[in-house]
């Protein structure tokens, strides 16, 4: 932790509520692309070389089985993933900039910079300016 007049004091957290195993991530991707057996292996190789065990989700969609054959997309294509991202990661991204800005002992007014990234959204403008104005950020700032 450093001095709060200098700098940075920690990342907050905050998850979001559906956890997704790596074997829920190759059925749910499977089944939406549509894979072969063949590409199926391969994608269980490529998700078992990530060393990634599990992942999080605001999108309960995705535990949602579609017919078999069904091309239907819970999430209703790129415009209802962007309004979902849009809805919910702001409240998922001030409860990690709030635990962050509680355990400073700050008010959102002392942050002079906000850096948002996502590899999710599509936004602009986005969820960041949501998000400043939620933390009550000083817009002159």
């Amino acid at each position: 932790m450093r001095d709060a007049a200098t700098g940075l004091w920690g990342p907050g957290l905050a998850v979001p509520p559906h956890r997704l195993t790596r074997a829920d991530t190759v059925e749910i991707l499977s089944r939406a692309l549509q894979l072969t057996e063949r590409r199926r292996a391969w994608l269980e190789r490529l998700c078992e070389g990530s060393g990634i065990d599990q992942r999080f989700t605001c999108a309960s969609e995705f535990f949602h089985r579609t017919r078999p054959g069904s091309s239907a997309d819970p999430l209703e294509g790129l415009r209802g993933r962007m309004e979902r991202f849009r809805k919910l990661s702001v409240p998922l991204a001030a409860a990690a900039a709030g635990a962050t800005l509680n355990r400073a002992g700050l008010p959102g007014s002392a942050v002079t910079h906000l850096i948002w990234v996502t590899c999710t959204g599509l936004e602009n403008p986005g969820p960041d300016l949501d998000l400043a104005e939620r933390l009550g950020l000083d817009r002159a700032a």
